[in-house]
């Protein structure tokens, strides 16, 4: 006899590459059940919103302006959840998995490509959306309205900047005979 798991009342819900089951609920409790589980697991209270990469990192900002990462443990089928910054706002993903927030100071920030620090890349912006195309546009506090991304690939221009910080790690794989 099978036993029917009833699913939380969902606000939004998102599966992972594992088929790992997010649902942010009516109770604003972003939960997680994992393939073959019997029970809910909540990963965080106080949600607002959350979205997912393609590859399965799941971002959430809760309503003390945290802005959450759940993601697998290197080398490990554990969820590990982490705070990423505090004093958010809002908070969009591109495509290609480059994250971006708007903090209290109305700071817009991008998250280097190492994913260990944030790198202030406007000031006086007053609201972060994305388009239904991920395109994402910003408005400042003067009323301008501006295009930041349509991204579908790594910008050499976001992996200049890291380099520049330090934040780069590459590995190349090169042909047989080339050194």
């Amino acid at each position: 006899r099978r036993r029917r798991l009833a699913p939380p009342a969902a606000r939004a819900a998102e599966v992972a590459p594992d088929n790992t089951l997010f649902v942010l609920n009516t109770n604003h409790e972003l939960q997680r059940l994992a393939p073959g589980a019997s029970a809910w697991t909540t990963v965080a209270s106080g949600v607002q919103s959350f979205t997912m990469t393609k590859e399965g990192i799941v971002y959430a900002l809760n309503d003390n302006g945290q802005l959450l990462r759940q993601q697998h443990a290197r080398h490990s089928d554990q969820w590990v959840l982490s705070t990423l910054n505090t004093g958010v706002q809002s908070f969009s993903v591109t495509a290609n998995g480059v994250l971006y927030d708007l903090n209290d100071r109305n700071e817009l920030q991008r998250l280097t490509s190492s994913g260990r620090r944030f790198v202030r890349i406007a000031t006086g912006v007053s609201s972060l959306q994305q388009a239904a195309d991920g395109t994402i546009y910003t408005l400042n506090e003067s009323g301008r309205l501006t295009q930041l991304s349509s991204l579908t690939s790594p910008s050499r221009a976001i992996l200049a900047e890291d380099a520049r910080l330090g934040e780069v790690v590459l590995d190349l794989v090169l042909p047989d005979g080339l050194h």
